[in-house]
């Protein structure tokens, strides 16, 4: 017969065991999480609102005049306390906003997203016309302030929209010309236009005449064609332009052409008059001011009595302290320098009665190019301020080293523009938490080239809220 001794180890003691085990493992857990829990365990402090933001454009590029499509989408889950908004906007590219919204008050929901507001999807549409050639930069950016690491979190992506010339779409050109080239008082001239190439559907022509000086057309036409144009009795003698544009449905010059003529006097001295006209020349530059690396073209233009005299040869100019020179009737440079810059022209006027005997007419005239000074303005503002503060901001000219003052500038406030003078202040007071874009523009005179500063963000927080506690007395 088997004999069973009993020992101490039964099935309480398995149980007993047991629990030990599961006590040794939970022991072990627990010293694990506290070795690692930063990492394994919750994260309430640092718990990160999860985020997504999208921004598109189309097309992406086209001509003056056309429009463009932005489409934007964010999308925000798990915010556990603080608030999020977005802003939406599409600047242009001399700085300027073509659109400008915040979700916090211009757009929905008009307001800050908070925790009851999770999840939260939205897509936002707008469309922007292209004024301007350049590059049209849309930007969405987000502002999650207090569930994010460190208390604020900004993030933004951007599309880009590239507006060309409409004159850069096109290979067509349009030809005028002017016969005779010289005509009297009550005389006409024969005008010539045509075109040649790729112009753009549905081009319209105009051909102006000008008389001497005048930005004032004397005639008008419209098409292509030879068209006849009849100098008034009482016309203005001198040279005169005929200019030929062609514009599109827009109204975009996409292609000009011009010629001259001259009217001289109707009434021409007699053989035996002792009296003789003085012929006169000219000279005009465009663009004028100008700006260092601009071609500037200078156009000579010139009277004289066509039974008396030939035609000015040689024409010559000078620039500045540069030599004299040889030149057609136009003439090309670019400015290297600043400041005022005399340009002088003379002509040799021979007489038709005693060609090549030295006895005709030098005759010279100058003009006055100003070349401005290149500035750089400069844009103080505090990069971060609290709700409630009052914020400066300051936009001053620097040339040379020295600050220039009394001149305008436009400061842009998000979508707010203010006109003040180099060296001011204007001050704005910060509503709202989240940023305020500000940038700056000055648009040039006669004496200083433009010059434009993209500024930046001003980030605006909450501020703290401080708990006061004052303890009994010890």
């Amino acid at each position: 017969m088997k004999r069973y001794v009993q020992t101490g180890y039964g099935m309480k003691g398995k149980i007993g065991l047991e629990r030990y085990r599961i006590a040794v493992l939970i022991f072990l857990l627990l010293l694990i999480l506290m070795a690692f829990g930063p990492s394994l365990g919750p994260k309430p402090i640092w718990a990160e609102a999860s985020y997504t933001i999208s921004i598109s454009v189309d097309p992406s590029s086209g001509e003056v005049g056309d429009s463009f499509k932005v489409t934007a989408t964010v999308r925000i889950s798990g915010l556990s306390s603080g608030t999020a908004y977005v802003v939406l906007k599409t600047v242009a590219p001399d700085g300027s906003y073509s659109y400008y919204a915040s979700s916090a008050r211009d757009v929905a929901p008009f307001r800050q997203w908070g925790p009851e507001d999770m999840p939260v999807s939205m897509t936002y549409s707008w469309t922007v016309i292209a004024e301007k050639e350049g590059i049209y930069a849309s930007t969405i950016e987000i502002t999650i302030d207090g569930d994010a690491r460190g208390g604020f979190l900004k993030d933004s992506k951007s599309a880009t929209f590239k507006a060309y010339s409409s004159s850069s779409s096109t290979s067509g050109s349009v030809n005028v010309s002017v016969y005779p080239s010289s005509v009297q008082k009550g005389e006409s001239v024969s005008i010539s236009v045509t075109t040649t190439g790729f112009l753009p559907p549905n081009p319209r022509i105009y051909t102006y005449v000008y008389p001497p000086g005048s930005s004032t057309p004397a005639a008008t036409y419209s098409g292509t064609g030879t068209f006849t144009y009849l100098v008034p009795s009482d016309g203005v003698v001198g040279t005169w332009k005929v200019s030929s544009l062609v514009k599109d449905e827009r109204g975009n010059i996409v292609a000009s052409n011009s010629d001259v003529f001259s009217v001289i006097s109707d009434s021409p001295p007699s053989s035996n008059s002792q009296q003789s006209s003085v012929p006169e020349i000219w000279i005009s530059v465009d663009p004028n001011p100008a700006d260092i690396g601009d071609v500037v073209t200078v156009t000579i233009g010139f009277w004289f009595s066509f039974d008396e005299y030939y035609p000015p040869n040689p024409v010559q100019i000078k620039i500045g302290d540069s030599e004299w020179m040889n030149v057609a009737y136009k003439h090309q440079f670019t400015p290297t320098s600043s400041g005022a810059l005399t340009i002088w022209v003379k002509g040799y006027f021979d007489r038709k009665s005693l060609p090549g005997s030295g006895f005709g007419r030098w005759m010279t005239n100058s003009t006055t190019l100003f070349v401005r000074n290149i500035v750089a303005l400069i844009l103080e503002y505090p990069k971060k301020v609290h709700v409630g503060d009052m914020i400066s901001i300051t936009a001053r000219l620097m040339c040379n080293g020295k600050e220039l003052q009394n001149k305008p500038v436009k400061v842009f406030v998000d979508e707010g523009e203010f006109l003040i003078h180099s060296s001011q202040s204007i001050v704005v007071k910060a509503e709202r938490p989240g940023t305020i874009d500000v940038s700056a523009l000055f648009e040039g005179d006669q004496e200083y080239s433009p010059a434009k500063n993209g500024g930046g963000l001003i980030e605006v927080w909450t501020k703290p809220l401080l708990k006061l506690t004052i303890g009994a007395k010890g």
